[in-house]
C-alpha cells in the first residue's frame, strides 16, 4: 500500500507548494511532519512480522541520523509507509540518536567548564594575587649601572600611596649576604623608616617584603635607600599623594 501523504511529507513540512531539493537533508521541522504523517497512516496498523523488503538497519539509521540525503531515502518512503515494524525501528532510533547528540552537548560543556577550571587554577598558580593594602615597587629599571653613593638613582619617581601597609620591592640585584636594609628619607635627610628583609627570589626576580603604614607618613617627597652588603648604597626618589 503507497501512501501519498507520506511520501510527499518531506515536501510538505514548511510548505505545501514550495519546491524541496533531494540533495538537502531534511530539517527538524520535517522530520517531525514525516513522523506525524506517518503515525497517521499507520494507526490501523501494517504488521509485518518477517521484515520482507525492509531495509538494512544501516539505512533506517542513516534516515534517523541524518546522515542520508532526501534522494538516498526517497525510494525507500513507499515501504516505510506500509511497515509498521520499520517504522517503530527507525523512530526507536531517532530517540537514540537525540539522547546521543545530547549526551555529546554535555560531555562538551563539562569539558569546557573544566578547561576553564584548570586554565583558571594555572593563571593563579603562576600570577599569585596581591592583597589591595600591598603595594610592589619595581626598582630594576630605576637603576644606574654601579649604583649611587650619595645621588638619587634616575629621574622617575617611584609613587606608594597612603593605603598600602606592606611593600614588595623588586630589586636589580642580590645582595653577597641574601639581607637588604630598606629605609625612608624626609626631604631633609632624615631616615624616618627603616628595616631588614630576607631577600627572595622568584622567575629570577630578586625582591623583599616589608612591613610599613604609609598612612603614618604625610603626603610629600621622600627618598628610599636601598642597603644590600657589597653593593653600593642606592636611592629612589618617591612621592606619597594625598
Amino acid at each position: 500500500m503507497h501512501f501519498v501523504g507520506l511520501q510527499l511529507g518531506w515536501d510538505m513540512a514548511n510548505n505545501q507548494n514550495a519546491p524541496v531539493s533531494r540533495d538537502r537533508k531534511p530539517s527538524d521541522r520535517e522530520e517531525k511532519r514525516l513522523l506525524k504523517v506517518v503515525g497517521q497512516e499507520l494507526a490501523s496498523g501494517f504488521p509485518n512480522p518477517q521484515r520482507k523488503d525492509c531495509p538494512d538497519s544501516a539505512v533506517l539509521e542513516g534516515i534517523a541520523c541524518r546522515k542520508l540525503r532526501l534522494a538516498d531515502v526517497e525510494h525507500w518512503l513507499d515501504h516505510l509507509s506500509s511497515c509498521s515494524a520499520c517504522v517503530r525501528q527507525f523512530s526507536r532510533l531517532q530517540m537514540e540518536a537525540a539522547r546521543r547528540r545530547h549526551r555529546t552537548m554535555a560531555s562538551i560543556a563539562v569539558a569546557a567548564v573544566l578547561l576553564f577550571a584548570v586554565t583558571g587554577w594555572f593563571w593563579l598558580s603562576t600570577h599569585p594575587t596581591t592583597p589591595t593594602d600591598t603595594e610592589i615597587l619595581d626598582l630594576r629599571p630605576l637603576s644606574v649601572p654601579g649604583g649611587q653613593a650619595a645621588g638619587v638613582e634616575g629621574q622617575q619617581t617611584v609613587v606608594i600611596y597612603r593605603w598600602a601597609k606592606h611593600l614588595v620591592v623588586n630589586l636589580p640585584a642580590r645582595s653577597e649576604q641574601g639581607v637588604s636594609e630598606i629605609a625612608i628619607l624626609n626631604e631633609m635627610g632624615t631616615e624616618i623608616f627603616t628595616t631588614s628583609a630576607t631577600e627572595q627570589m622568584e622567575r629570577d626576580i630578586v625582591y623583599v617584603k616589608i612591613d610599613v603604614d604609609v598612612s603614618r607618613f604625610e603626603p610629600g617627597r621622600y627618598v628610599l635607600a636601598v642597603r644590600q652588603p657589597g653593593l653600593a648604597e642606592a636611592h629612589y626618589r618617591v612621592q606619597v599623594p594625598q
